[in-house]
């Protein structure tokens, strides 16, 4: 029987290849590979006329499956670029193979922008299990009708080589807050730049846009960085917030809080550095109960939350964090989920989990 991780590649006019995939698939489908699964490149065509790229797309699809064996186990990292239409197509031809389908997945977009949920539920009922984000992840996809068995990763993987900071320099850094990412689209950081803050500094990170950052309100702008460099971080906290605001989390990208495992979250576990949350989140739980980190209503509560962390405790959330950072830097709970459906690869995760724990963080 065979496992494979269907990797969609587009071919642009010239005939270059272009892979425009984020930090979180490349992880998955370097994970799927470890576990000694193919990786299937299914190639299509790029095309300005929409109906046209659908139609090259749902025929890459059709070509890729039409050599599969019976009884193949496919991975999809969701969302998928064929429709809900398409995909039930290419379902029926599965089934006839009777192959299993999975779905490991990154966003489910009708939360994310306010859709229509059924969009997405239509979808994943088209799968046999899916691995998806958080428990009111799974809550709200259930309520809409969502029947398939629903697997909870809770921290996304985040696979790197890169050197801990040392838990002293960590201490040097325990009131130094970093934020990474599109800072010119995180509009709550206009407002964060405007505060001053006599006890805690920032340190920001990524794209810069037309924000300025001002030193002597110990607002400092660190450059932009590569995903698999996590050690290009350095700071005592990671922040993960989003949406217009200082005082709470609102917008669609806010609210989609309440319900995904930010990938930035998990780049920050990567790095070593505790967590700052937002209390409403979908993670505040798992973050509070795995010790890696502490939650809030609003950032204006940081200053204070700091100052009654004693030295102690702080090297406490150190090693909590090193504990989890490990984990997800061999493939945390989603590579355990995929372990579980597909049993026989129990043997090769164990090798690979013996050679990660042979890298050095010292």
């Amino acid at each position: 029987m065979k496992n494979i991780l269907v990797n969609p590649v587009i071919e642009w006019s010239d005939e270059k290849k272009v892979n425009a995939s984020s930090k979180a698939r490349i992880d998955v489908e370097a994970i799927c590979r470890e576990l000694g699964f193919e990786v299937k490149e299914v190639k299509y065509k790029h095309s300005d006329f929409p109906p046209f790229r659908a139609f090259l797309k749902l025929r890459s699809y059709l070509k890729a499956v039409r050599t599969l064996e019976e009884n193949t186990n496919i991975f999809f990292q969701y969302p998928v670029i064929l429709s809900v239409h398409s995909f039930s197509l290419l379902r029926r031809i599965l089934r006839k193979k009777n192959c299993k389908i999975y779905f490991i997945v990154h966003d489910i977009e009708s939360i994310r922008y306010g859709r229509n949920i059924q969009e997405d539920v239509a979808y994943l009922n088209l799968c046999d299990t899916v691995i998806l984000h958080t428990q009111r992840m799974k809550e709200t996809l259930q309520q809409g009708g969502v029947k398939i068995p629903m697997k909870i990763m809770n921290f996304f993987p985040y696979l790197s080589n890169d050197a801990f900071a040392s838990e002293e320099d960590m201490l040097k850094m325990r009131n130094t807050i970093c934020f990474a990412g599109n800072l010119g689209k995180s509009v709550f950081l206009r407002e964060l730049l405007k505060k001053k803050y006599e006890n805690i500094s920032w340190r920001f990170y990524g794209l810069k846009g037309d924000l300025e950052f001002d030193k002597e309100k110990k607002m400092e702008y660190m450059g932009k960085f590569s995903p698999d460099n996590v050690s290009f971080l350095q700071a005592g906290w990671g922040l993960v917030w989003d949406g217009t605001k200082i005082d709470t989390c609102d917008g669609l990208m806010g609210n989609y809080l309440r319900y995904n495992a930010p990938h930035k979250l998990s780049l920050y576990l990567a790095s070593g550095m505790p967590v700052i949350v937002w209390k409403e989140s979908g993670l505040c739980d798992e973050v509070e109960k795995r010790g890696v980190g502490i939650a809030i209503s609003s950032i204006s509560e940081i200053e204070k939350k700091l100052e009654s962390i004693t030295e102690e405790e702080y090297r406490q959330f150190l090693a909590n964090v090193r504990k989890e950072s490990l984990l997800l830097r061999q493939g945390g709970e989603c590579i355990t989920h995929i372990r579980t459906l597909i049993p026989y690869i129990k043997r090769r995760f164990i090798l690979v989990k013996r050679r990660v724990r042979k890298i050095s963080f010292d």
